[in-house]
């Protein structure tokens, strides 16, 4: 190259970058003057015309939109809900498929796509798109559940939800979706049990699908035992269990704090630690099986923290168990009730009050389960009267917790 060019050529590259310069000055001063070349402005305009009825200006502002960014998923929903306004629910589902490609994260391209599949009756697309709203947008669940309730009151549509619950499924383009239940899933079945007027179909299903996760069992029963249908809450309990556990069911279950399997609550042991107490079952210090602990910190604490509902029917029985006391120190005592869930005359048993130091030593306590008495709590509270009387320190091991039946004569 020669010397003389090299200079012209030097003089050239300069010179283009200076025009670049200046354009971009150009560019930059005009964006600031002129909003309609600001990006996102034409979407702005056709939001606003969408929010006041006005859906041909609404399109119009979008087309402009798409014209500045085709990649952007937000216009096809403007013009998608056009097309719905005209009636065109063809043209209306296939910007739809644009703007969840190009925007699927955004809610609602993703409801609106929901609501055509759930018109067509196709629940497995439905579901697809209500699941990819919920785990980008979570807030939207109050508005989501009650159409995953009505879905769940047929067998069919009813498949579709179990299958998202369970992670099925997926989207190929979310994989790693496919290998679990979505975040939402817990959160929905525990309204589902509170507020379904028969959630046992969706949990039924469940079930047989997958199991169910501690927290979602223990509240679908909950939903029996608040309205008293005693029958149907342990049908529901049972049908959590392994087969081979219900040959092992005795009253209370878990009397001895044995038991291989989890048998929650209400029909197994409902175990709490409130504040100043610590609470659970562990080895025994003679190394034969387990027990209940009770720990107790030296603060006030109203404790209730260990029960259970039975169902014993019409008839007399004996309550027994064992204890230690471990310099249990309170103004009353800890005590075993037995109280009916109904009826004139509730309490059953109050077993003697327990404190100071013993070693293991049997209790046994007749009672009499009357006619009018469906079901009942067994617990083990701290007796007081007034709030000076929950305090308390010391422990208490308890085991062999047992409920046999007198037969008459």
């Amino acid at each position: 190259m020669s010397e003389t060019l090299q200079p012209a050529l030097r003089g050239a590259w300069w010179g283009l970058v200076a025009i670049v310069v200046l354009f971009a000055g150009w560019r930059i001063t005009l964006l600031a003057l002129d909003p309609a070349h600001q990006p996102g402005y034409q979407l702005k305009l056709s939001d606003q015309a969408m929010r006041e009825g006005n859906f041909e200006a609404s399109a119009i502002h979008a087309r402009q939109a798409l014209a500045d960014n085709p990649f952007d998923g937000r216009p096809y929903i403007r013009l998608a809900e056009f097309a719905l306004a005209r009636g065109d629910t063809a043209e209306a589902e296939d910007l739809l498929a644009l703007a969840v490609k190009h925007s699927p994260r955004e809610p609602l391209a993703r409801a609106l796509s929901a609501q055509l599949a759930l018109n067509r009756q196709d629940w497995a697309e439905a579901m697809r798109h209500f699941d990819r709203m919920l785990r980008v947008t979570p807030n939207l669940a109050e508005q989501a559940f009650p159409v995953f309730d009505a879905l769940a009151s047929e067998p069919s549509s009813r498949a579709a939800l179990v299958k998202r619950l369970v992670g099925q499924g997926g989207d190929l383009d979310y994989l790693r979706d496919q290998l679990r239940s979505p975040p939402w899933r817990e959160q929905y079945l525990l309204a589902h049990a509170a507020k379904a007027p028969d959630p046992r179909p969706l949990f039924s299903d469940l079930r047989r699908a997958s199991e169910l996760t501690p927290t979602e069992q223990d509240a679908h029963v909950a939903r029996y035992v608040r309205e008293a249908r005693w029958g149907e809450a342990f049908a529901e309990w049972t049908a959590s269990l392994p087969v081979s556990a219900l040959t092992q069911l005795k009253s209370p279950v878990d009397g001895g704090f044995e038991q291989p399997f989890r048998a929650g609550p209400p029909f197994g042991w409902d175990i709490q630690a409130p504040k100043g107490t610590r609470v659970g079952i562990q080895r025994l210090r003679d190394g034969e099986g387990s027990g209940l602990h009770v720990e107790f910190l030296g603060r006030r604490a109203a404790f209730s923290g260990v029960k259970q509902l039975l169902m014993l029917a019409p008839g007399d029985y004996r309550l027994s168990w064992r204890h230690k006391l471990e310099k249990l120190e309170t103004p009353r005592g800890l005590r075993w009730t037995l109280t009916c869930t109904a009826g004139a005359n509730p309490e059953r048993v109050n077993g003697p009050l327990l404190h100071g130091s013993s070693e293991w030593a049997s209790v046994e306590e007749p009672f009499t389960v009357p006619a009018d008495c469906p079901a009942q709590w067994l617990v083990l509270k701290l007796d007081a009267r007034i709030p000076a009387e929950t305090l308390a320190v010391g422990g208490a091991w308890f085991d062999d917790v047992r409920i046999r039946r007198v037969q008459a004569g």
